[in-house]
C-alpha cells in the first residue's frame, strides 16, 4: 500500500501494484490502462481517430474503418465528459479514503464521484500519471 497526502489533511491509500488489486480491480484496472492508451480522452485524440477513419475509409478498409468509429465515439464522450480512462483506473486503485474503505465493485458513477472527491482535495492529473505509471513498472518483470 501507498498513502498520499492531500489538502486539509485527507489521505487517500492506494494499492501499489496490480498483483495488490482485488481481482475485479485488475480487470477494471487493465481495460482502463488499454482504453487510455488506445482511445484517449482529449480532443487532439478524437482529431487523430478522425485521420485515421478517412484513411481506413479511402483505402476500403471498411471492418478497420468500423473499429476506429467506434474508438472516435468512446474517445469524443470521454472528451465532453471531462474524465479519462486514466483518471479512471487511478479510481481502481484507491483502496480507502481517510481511514474508510473504498467499494470492492468499482462502477463508472461510483469512480467518477470519487475522483471529483478527491479532485477536490488537491488531486492532480499529473499525480493520477504518475501513480499509474508506477503500478504499471511494479507489475513488469526486472
Amino acid at each position: 500500500m501507498r498513502t498520499i497526502s492531500l489538502h486539509d489533511g485527507h489521505t487517500v491509500d492506494l494499492y501499489q501494484s496490480m498483483h495488490e488489486l482485488p481481482a475485479q480491480r485488475h480487470s477494471e484496472f487493465q481495460c482502463r490502462l488499454v482504453q487510455a492508451g488506445g482511445i484517449g480522452s482529449t480532443m487532439v485524440d478524437v482529431t487523430k481517430h478522425f485521420e485515421r477513419l478517412a484513411q481506413f475509409l479511402a483505402a476500403g478498409r471498411t471492418e478497420d474503418a468500423t473499429e476506429e468509429l467506434a474508438h472516435l465515439h468512446y474517445a469524443f464522450n470521454y472528451c465532453l465528459e471531462q474524465f479519462s480512462p486514466a483518471s479512471l483506473a487511478f479510481g481502481c486503485l484507491v483502496a480507502s479514503v481517510d481511514g474508510t474503505a473504498t467499494a470492492t465493485k468499482v462502477e463508472d458513477d461510483g469512480l467518477r464521484q470519487l475522483l471529483d472527491r478527491l479532485s477536490g482535495w488537491g488531486l492532480t492529473q499529473g499525480m493520477v500519471e504518475d501513480i499509474c505509471q508506477d503500478v504499471k513498472k511494479n507489475c513488469k518483470p526486472s
